[in-house]
Formats: C-alpha cells, sequence, structure tokens
C-alpha cells in the first residue's frame, strides 16, 4: 500500500507530517508534555510525499531538488555533430513537481538546455542514484544553476 504524508511550507519553515485541510491550509501534531495536541488552519504550500525514497534512505517530496546520475544521448542534440547515438552521463539538478495532466509525479530540469524538459516519476523505476539536495523554498540558490 502507498505511504501517504505531506509536508507544509509556512514562508518560514518546513512543517514535517502535515495534515491538509483544505486548499493551502494545514494542520499539525505537536507534542505538548505526554500528549499530542493538534494545530490546525495554517496557511502555507503542502508538498506531497512521492513514495520514493533518495539513495540515502530520505523521503523525496514535491518541491524537493534532487541531483541525478543519468546518461543523456548527445547525438540527438546538434545532429551536425554526431551521427548515430552517443550517450554521456552526467550529474543533473531537477524539481520535484506532480504533473496534473498525466496524474503522476515528474523531474524538470533546472538547466534547460540538457535536451531533457522533464521525465515521468513511477515508483519503482526511478533511478536509486538519486539525491535530495534541498528544496525549493529553503535553497533558492540551488534554482540558479547547479
Amino acid at each position: 500500500m502507498r505511504e501517504l504524508k505531506f509536508r507544509a511550507w509556512n514562508e518560514k519553515s518546513m512543517i514535517e507530517n502535515a495534515v491538509p485541510i483544505g486548499k493551502n491550509r494545514y494542520g499539525y501534531f505537536e507534542k505538548e508534555g505526554y500528549e499530542s495536541v493538534f494545530k490546525y488552519s495554517h496557511k502555507g504550500i503542502i508538498n506531497q510525499f512521492t513514495g520514493v525514497k533518495d539513495q540515502n534512505g530520505n523521503d523525496i517530496y514535491e518541491g524537493d531538488i534532487v541531483k541525478v546520475r543519468t546518461e543523456v544521448d548527445i547525438s540527438s542534440m546538434d545532429t551536425f555533430l554526431f551521427e548515430g547515438s552517443e550517450m554521456v552521463e552526467q550529474e543533473i539538478y531537477c524539481v520535484v513537481n506532480y504533473n496534473e495532466d498525466i496524474a503522476c509525479f515528474d523531474l524538470e530540469t533546472i538547466e534547460k538546455d540538457l535536451h531533457l524538459s522533464n521525465w515521468g516519476f513511477y515508483g519503482k523505476d526511478v533511478q536509486s542514484d538519486m539525491i535530495v539536495v534541498g528544496n525549493i523554498y529553503e535553497n533558492k540558490e540551488l534554482l540558479k544553476s547547479a
């Protein structure tokens, strides 16, 4: 069974184990003494867990920035220079998004000139050498150029 987990960004910090309550609102449990108390009705951006962990065992959420080692066919980038297929392995930095058009998570490359704009994110088919390096809220510097 798929594990459903959420987190929320409240403009100041990331709230783990958030519970969505309507559009852009969340609640969460906070420990007070010996009891857990539910705090609710806060505004924020909700991110869903993809169901996949990175190579280090960290949960991957939408909004995360991941580093992926993958092969890129550079022959398709410039047909005047290359004939046939020439695969080159490289590190690519991507943002994890939820694509409503195809109802799945996908990876969108940060550097648009890599000839890869995005690709589907299908749970067990995800490459095992993916590493979470940050998120789009707390690590905006990674979005400029990795």
